[in-house]
């Protein structure tokens, strides 16, 4: 199973793949966090 982590820009309201294909959910989350606070950002499962 492998992860995406998406942001959405303020402005349009649409969600972007940011950093595909990470392997580990832990990875995805650290990223996700580091994001956070900047824009919106969440974890999908692929």
């Amino acid at each position: 199973m492998t992860y995406t982590v998406e942001i959405k820009l303020p402005d349009s309201g649409n969600w972007f793949k940011y950093v595909p294909r990470i392997d580990s959910q832990e990875e995805a989350e650290n990223i996700k966090c580091m994001i956070e606070g900047k824009l919106e950002a969440r974890v999908v499962k692929k």
